[in-house]
């Protein structure tokens, strides 16, 4: 099955149980209405793994907005247990980035490969930190039991095939910091 058009994706590290999925959806349903509809073969909300994370994504008519964005996830974070950690994603309209001129003018290509790769890079070590800190360690193959994993590693320590890096993060950060109201400049 292909990926959804438009969605609204609940990222967390261990799988949700059934009460908590249908929370969930009723939530995002709550909160966007007749947005969430099955797409063509009838389905609605899809469970994968992507980087060793769990994703829920749900299906939807069209883009959210930045406010209904921010709705979804005030009302999941007040469901969803403190100590689970969890990010919120959702597909958006890159029509955002036609009011940036100004910002990316001052940006070059160059600019944004070193952010996609300090960014990349960033994403690795929080990661590590957390696998760190909640009992895992480096190990020569990945091992839920004993907590290993190869991997974590400092990412320039990392084999160039598992280093992947997002060449489009930068200039949707930077479209959405245009639609927010904000620029970067270099100093």
């Amino acid at each position: 099955m292909e990926a959804f058009k438009h969605h609204v994706r609940l990222v967390v590290e261990e799988e949700l149980d059934t009460d908590l999925i249908k929370t969930y959806y009723n939530t995002v349903k709550e909160h966007l209405g007749e947005t969430v509809q099955p797409n063509e073969e009838d389905v609605t909300m899809v469970h994968h793994l992507m980087d060793d994370a769990h994703c829920y994504d749900i299906n939807l008519a069209e883009d959210m907005d930045a406010e209904q964005g921010d709705n979804v996830a005030e009302a999941l974070n007040k469901l969803i247990d403190e100590n689970t950690d969890f990010l919120i994603e959702g597909t958006n309209s890159l029509e955002l980035e036609a009011n940036l001129d100004d910002v990316n003018e001052d940006i070059n290509e160059n600019d944004y490969e070193h952010l996609a790769q300090d960014f990349a890079k960033y994403r690795h070590n929080r990661w590590v930190d957390h696998k760190f800190a909640t009992g895992w360690r480096y190990g020569h193959e990945i091992n839920e039991e004993e907590q290993t994993h190869p991997h974590l590693i400092n990412w320039d320590a990392l084999p160039e095939s598992i280093r992947t890096v997002d060449g489009n993060l930068p200039s949707m950060f930077m479209s959405l910091l245009g639609h927010k109201g904000y620029g970067i400049h270099q100093k």
